[in-house]
């Protein structure tokens, strides 16, 4: 479901299993791939028989998810030395599909049948909510909070830790509560080691809960897709997890056409007036002989500065007047920084308020697109010193909620001067796009 640059991600902070869903049927394991810990093998689930379909068209143009019915379908995952955590970390990429009248697992591993040792689910109001019990047998509870909700029929990345005092929740990356349980550290129920050692009764559950007492009667099962499912054996920071819901990004568009018919979404108008530099870093020339070629490969900084452009731009957009920062814009040419090339960089945009969007710019450099017979304005084929593409980026931190899962989508055209090397100096440049937000209601 997400880009291999969240796995990396995730695999980065070493989690103790981490499930991709990423199978194609349901006879195969749901294989956790997070780093081997040997003697510990690894921890691979089974797919139930039924009330579950595989293959289902994933988020962010990564690997495929797993759509649970609501009703039966249900990952087991069995007792093991490395799902018994003191401390924890639960993570997960959903997309809820709605209320059951139930309270619907993302994942849950049980002390006994009936009772909680931890747990990450959806309320039916759509808040999340964690279950852990200690080892001093208390059980423990938290909330999102009315105010952070899973947006129903939309992609969200949840996220929940305890470091012993108490449990935050995460939604997109953004702090939704914390819930202090303790005045001093208490560690998490375990169920290892124990007899016999793959007791269903405390098997680890995804998409649903175990409750064999009575067998197979107490259903609470998730209701939509479910991906990257992940635990760790430590409270990640929120640093560490705005880091996972970001990397999913990292040059992502909204260009999916499913996607984009499945879903509802409200726009906003983006206009901007953008002015800076560009600083070469450097450049290496290259002779191909097959097929015969020369080429310039130049690497630059681009720095802008971004104010609204009235009257085009909206209310919403005003939150993004602040600086874009292109770290490394590689650039390839044919001959030299004279000639036509093609270019790409990822950015860092800061707004209003801590606004940051992160993203990738890429498109055709010394190119005239502004010609006959699309516009009267008649321009030259080759129009040097001309930067024009498209900017793509997602909004990964901000104070304000209404923001949460937007996207940017712009085309840019910069002006620079240019030279053989690939050109460097003062830019100027304009941006018209849109804000696209998910529908929320």
């Amino acid at each position: 479901m997400a880009p291999r640059s969240f796995a990396n991600a995730i695999m980065a902070d070493g989690p103790v299993g981490y499930w991709r869903l990423a199978e194609t049927t349901l006879s195969a394991p749901a294989a956790d791939i997070s780093p081997p810990q040997p003697p510990n093998p690894p921890n691979n689930g089974t797919y139930s028989a039924s009330g579950i379909t595989l293959g289902q068209p994933g988020f962010h143009g990564g690997d495929t998810a797993a759509l649970f019915d609501g009703a039966t379908g249900r990952i087991v995952v069995p007792n093991s030395a490395t799902n018994n955590p003191a401390r924890i970390t639960m993570e997960a990429k959903v997309r809820w599909d709605g209320p059951t009248g139930l309270q619907q697992r993302i994942l849950e591993k049980e002390s006994f049948a009936g009772t909680t040792q931890y747990g990450l689910s959806v309320m039916p109001d759509g808040q999340v909510h964690v279950e852990l019990r200690m080892r001093s047998g208390a059980s423990q509870h938290a909330d999102s909070g009315t105010n952070f909700k899973v947006t129903l029929g939309a992609e969200t990345h949840v996220a929940a830790t305890y470091d012993g005092l108490a449990i935050s929740i995460y939604l997109n990356g953004v702090p939704a509560s914390t819930t202090v349980i303790n005045t001093t550290p208490i560690d998490i129920d375990t169920k290892w080691p124990h007899t016999p050692p793959n007791d269903p009764e405390v098997a680890l559950a995804i998409g649903d809960r175990m409750s064999i007492i009575p067998p197979d009667t107490r259903h609470r099962t998730f209701y939509g897709l479910i991906d990257e499912v992940a635990i760790f054996d430590k409270a990640l920071s929120h640093q560490q997890i705005l880091a996972h819901y970001q990397a999913q990004f990292v040059g992502t568009c909204l260009d999916d056409p499913g996607t984009i018919l499945r879903n509802e979404w409200c726009l906003s108008a983006l206009s901007k007036d953008l002015s800076g530099t560009l600083v070469l870093a450097g450049s290496t020339s290259h002779q191909c002989h097959t097929p015969p070629c020369k080429t310039l490969k130049t690497t630059h900084h681009l720095k802008l500065r971004v104010v609204g452009h009235p009257p085009c731009d909206s209310s919403t957009s005003k939150l993004l007047d602040g600086e874009i920062a292109v770290d490394r814009l590689v650039t390839v040419f044919d001959q030299d920084g004279l000639h036509r090339g093609f270019h790409a960089g990822d950015f860092v945009w800061q707004g209003v308020a801590g606004l940051q969007v992160d993203g990738r710019i890429s498109g055709v450099t010394n190119v005239g697109t502004h010609r006959l017979p699309a516009l009267t304005d008649c321009q030259r084929c080759d129009a040097k010193g001309v930067m024009e593409g498209r900017l793509c980026g997602q909004v990964t931190s901000t104070s304000h909620p209404e923001l949460n899962g937007c996207q940017i989508t712009a085309d840019y055209r910069i002006k620079f001067d240019p030279g053989t090397t690939g050109g460097q100096g003062a830019v100027h440049a304009t941006l018209e796009g849109v804000i696209i937000c998910p529908c929320r209601e």
